[in-house]
């Protein structure tokens, strides 16, 4: 049985015990940690209260606090902006190989 699709040089395999795949599990494993650190906090705290009154009391005391929203925009947007700077960066030292292999 032929193979319908033949490897190219640009195609690269991910070696997942690289440190560079370590940072990103790392990474993950953390922000992954922390959303469902503020999901519990939320289930815990809305069991305790009726929902008007956690309802309340949230956006009373995020919009007290400007801090808190940076934190929040922090932990939703951290992973995507993490991601698009990894692939700019993994384009960048690719077009460098790609430029040495060709001399």
């Amino acid at each position: 049985m032929e193979l319908t699709h033949k490897p190219t040089k640009k195609m690269q395999t991910i070696n997942y015990e690289s440190e560079e795949a370590g940072e990103m599990k790392l990474g993950i494993l953390i922000y992954y940690s922390m959303l469902g650190a503020i999901l519990l906090f939320i289930f815990i705290a809305g069991s305790m209260m009726t929902p008007d009154e956690f309802l309340y009391g949230f956006s009373a005391y995020i919009g007290s606090n400007w801090i808190d929203w940076l934190i929040i925009l922090s932990i939703l947007l951290g992973p995507g902006i993490a991601y698009l700077y990894h692939t700019k960066r993994k384009a960048e030292t690719n077009s460098e190989i790609n430029s040495r292999t060709e001399k």
